[in-house]
């Protein structure tokens, strides 16, 4: 009888110390270093559009031009979603002095973001896709 018991008992911790496959399978959370690097991609589908994001949540924005050297640049901040599959951040064009606000999903294993821009001080809107490079 008492093997029976040892024999049930070690079951038992054995099935509760084991990880359940969910738990394996979650993503881990995005966090401010895990999002930084660059980032290029389109909006509109045929404007290109790429990111700098840095780990202190700064970034620099290049649109118009594949050429980083050539696009128009802007500089602005972006922070993480709270719950941390996404971001959000404003920028303003250095060259016109345009602000913008950026929202995006981060999908891929964090590889690639879908998302939103809208320009705050006049009507230009639409969506871009980016891919971590």
């Amino acid at each position: 009888m008492k093997k029976v018991i040892s024999i049930l008992t070690l079951a038992i911790v054995i099935v509760s110390c084991s990880k359940s496959k969910d738990d394996a399978a979650s993503p881990s959370p995005a966090s401010q270093t895990s999002i930084a690097g660059f980032w290029k991609g389109t909006y509109d589908v045929s404007g290109s559009y790429a990111f700098l994001f840095r780990p202190d949540g700064t970034l620099r924005v290049y649109s118009n031009n594949a050429d980083t050297a050539l696009a128009k640049k802007g500089e602005g901040v972006y922070q993480l979603t709270a719950d941390k599959k996404g971001i959000d951040g404003t920028y303003t064009y250095f060259s016109t002095g345009t602000h913008y606000s950026i929202s995006a999903g981060i999908t891929n294993e964090m590889k690639e973001m879908k998302g939103q821009y809208k320009q705050l001080d006049g009507n230009a809107a639409g969506t871009f896709t980016i891919n971590k490079q």
